[in-house]
């Protein structure tokens, strides 16, 4: 059944000269590139260690195993970790670039880098193919490539599900339009179909996200268009196919999660509601210009309807909604239907904070593909804003204007690479931008004490003290540091205080350890088999730990 897509997205008026779409495709491409050349000389940070640098099953020989595997996440500071997600083909790439590359970071730059490239110049297509006119297509393209709040997902490697599964529903779109404006006598329509519905399932197989292409299928079959048949017997007979490959999917996760949805921190549907609106607002802040990004930020649930945590950010996000659907009622067509669309949804699906850690409920990377969308409406948007003021701004001021914005939004992105360079960086950048955050000092702290920096070390761990004084890992953590610092009394002090508040085994093993130190042997002999009892491989903990100490000592 033969769906057609709504006419051109923009009253503009035809150019009489044929565009030159191989000039524009590498600009665009140069556009996506440049901004991030230099970081492919960064090395990994972060979640890299335990997904790529730490990972022995990266090989190709294990890919078939990557399908009946998740992702676990830590739920506590101890090596406790749940199954989460359910990403096989992320980590198939992951093989094959360790397989292509080598071992060492550039690879995995590269392969995002490509990605985001092959990402702006979808889009770009999928602007044309939904009847926008070229020049809006390449301006949204371009603002896409340039974008700093792509900075996360293209830098590190470990974010690179975001990019990956942009281009799996661009793709499943694209042969979708195929499908649906083909006659039904055409030899490939279902080719095109097949296609899109395995765009789907690989979207699907890398994140869950993808599962946005359903509704964006459906969006596209129903709009109005000069069929008015049937509309709803259309879209049922268009989405029926991506309801089986989702079912598929469903079924197939569930399996390997040993359920749908894993439960990270426990919280209240109440907690979760009064949260969005603060949520909300800093994804579109974020969208339109995003600045002092972090791989972490300080946002956490709020437990009470206050004026700056519920009521000023509402009332900020009902009256963009508002607008924005005032912008809507006079932009009557299917591009800006699936632009709103792909930044509404991909949204709401991060808005379970029960899958998250306590205080770290948002991140820039989640933005990626809503900002495709975003990208589509901001060039509708100025393109309607320059046909107006044609009169009043010459056209060649404009062109001056625009590629004024696009600079300084490249310019910004790359100002915001520079703290991914290295993990220290990162983690300084961190604490800058959420101070009061206890996982950005906690882990500037754990990067201070692995680099050597033992003193700086102890700053962080004090201040990350000084956030959560009732919280035993940071009581541990100052305890463990005090005693690197040949200050075993006061270590003693704080361990025993860590154990208090948080009683596992391997507080009782440095506790040991601080008491020797100290000179009480037959404590250390007392905490040490308490530990064991508990856990007997922290005997063997223990004598590792006991040299480290020993052999620094000495240095």
């Amino acid at each position: 059944m033969q769906v057609e897509i709504a006419n051109p997205a923009s009253p503009a008026p035809r150019i009489s000269s044929r565009p030159k779409y191989g000039l524009w495709i590498a600009i665009m491409a140069m556009a996506a590139a440049l901004p991030y050349l230099h970081t492919l000389s960064y090395g990994f940070v972060f979640d890299d260690a335990p997904q790529i640098v730490n990972n022995p099953d990266l090989s190709i020989r294990n890919i078939p195993r990557f399908f009946d595997q998740p992702i676990a996440k830590l739920v506590g500071f101890h090596g406790d970790s749940l199954p989460v997600f359910y990403r096989p083909l992320f980590f198939t790439q992951l093989a094959l670039t360790r397989t292509l590359f080598g071992s060492g970071p550039f690879g995995f730059h590269l392969v995002s880098l490509l990605l985001h490239i092959a990402n702006t110049l979808l889009l770009f297509l999928l602007a044309l193919r939904l009847g926008m006119d070229w020049r809006i297509s390449c301006l949204a393209s371009l603002i896409f490539a340039v974008h700093p709040v792509h900075v996360e997902s293209v830098v590190w490697p470990s974010a690179s599900p975001e990019v990956m599964v942009l281009a799996a529903i661009l793709c499943s779109l694209l042969a979708f339009v195929e499908f649906a404006q083909r006659s039904s006598s055409s030899r490939l329509r279902y080719l095109w179909l097949v296609a899109s519905l395995m765009a789907f399932l690989a979207g699907l197989f890398v994140k869950e996200t993808a599962i946005v292409t359903v509704a964006l299928v459906a969006a596209l079959t129903v709009f109005p268009s000069s069929r008015p048949d049937r509309p709803f017997l259309r879209c049922v007979l268009n989405i029926v196919p991506y309801l089986a490959v989702t079912l598929f999917y469903c079924l197939i996760r569930s399996r390997v999660l040993r359920g749908w949805l894993a439960v990270v921190t426990p919280t209240s549907f109440a907690d979760m509601a009064r949260t969005w609106p603060g949520a909300l607002w800093f994804y579109e802040r974020h969208l339109i210009f995003p600045a002092h990004t972090s791989v972490i930020y300080d946002y956490d649930l709020v437990e009470h309807l206050t004026w700056p945590g519920f009521w000023l950010p509402f009332l900020a996000v009902l009256v963009t909604a508002v607008v924005w659907g005032f912008f809507l009622r006079f932009r009557h067509s299917v591009a800006a239907l699936i632009a709103t669309l792909l930044v509404i949804l991909p949204i709401v699906l991060v808005l379970n904070f029960r899958v998250f850690y306590w205080r770290d409920l948002v991140h820039d990377r989640y933005l990626y593909t809503p900002s495709a969308g975003f990208c589509l409406l901001v060039a509708m948007a100025l393109w309607e804003f320059s046909l107006r003021s044609v009169k009043v701004v010459r056209p060649s001021i404009q062109a001056v204007l625009l590629a004024g914005l696009l600079c300084v939004l490249a310019l910004t992105s790359v100002t915001e690479t520079l703290p991914w360079k290295n993990n220290l960086l990162l983690m300084r950048n961190a604490v800058a931008v959420a101070p009061t955050n206890i996982a950005a000092e906690k882990l500037l702290g754990n990067e201070l004490e692995t680099t050597g920096r033992i003193e700086e070390a102890q700053v962080a761990y004090g201040r990350a003290l000084q956030i959560t004084p009732s919280w035993g890992p940071a009581w541990f953590d100052y305890g463990r540091i005090l005693l690197l610092s040949q200050d075993p009394t006061n270590s003693i002090r704080c361990l025993r205080r860590a154990i208090q508040l948080d009683d596992v085994p391997i507080e009782r093993v440095w506790l040991a350890l601080a008491l020797e130190s100290a000179g009480q042997p037959q404590q250390a002999q007392i905490a040490l088999a308490e530990a064991t009892a508990a856990d007997p491989s922290m005997q063997q903990t223990y004598a590792v730990l006991r040299r480290k100490l020993v052999s620094s000592a000495q240095n």
